[in-house]
C-alpha cells in the first residue's frame, strides 16, 4: 500500500490528474448529462411518455408474474390432486 500511496503523490506531484480534478470533471459530464435529458424531454413529450408508459408497463407486469405464477401453481396442484383422487377412487 505504501506503494501505491507514493505513486499517487508523484503521479499528482508531476502533473498527472488528481482525485479533485477528476471528480470536478464527473460533475460537469454529469451535469451536461442531465441538461441534454432535460432538453430530450421538453423537445418530445410524445416520446417521453411512450418511454414512461413502457416503463409503467413492465412495472406492472413484474408485479403481477408473482400472481400468476402463484395462481399457475395452485390450478396445477388442483389438477394434480384431481387426478390422484380420480386414481385411487378407480382403483
Amino acid at each position: 500500500m505504501a506503494n501505491n500511496n507514493q505513486s499517487n503523490q508523484n503521479e499528482q506531484g508531476q502533473g498527472g490528474t488528481g482525485l479533485a480534478d477528476r471528480a470536478s470533471d464527473l460533475k460537469d459530464r454529469a451535469g451536461e448529462l442531465l441538461q441534454g435529458g432535460i432538453d430530450a424531454v421538453k423537445n418530445n413529450p410524445g416520446t417521453t411518455a411512450a418511454v414512461i408508459g413502457g416503463v409503467a408497463a413492465a412495472a406492472a407486469a413484474v408485479m403481477n408474474k408473482d400472481k400468476i405464477v402463484e395462481t399457475a401453481g395452485a390450478l396445477r396442484d388442483k389438477v394434480s390432486g384431481s387426478s390422484n383422487s380420480d386414481s385411487s377412487s378407480k382403483a
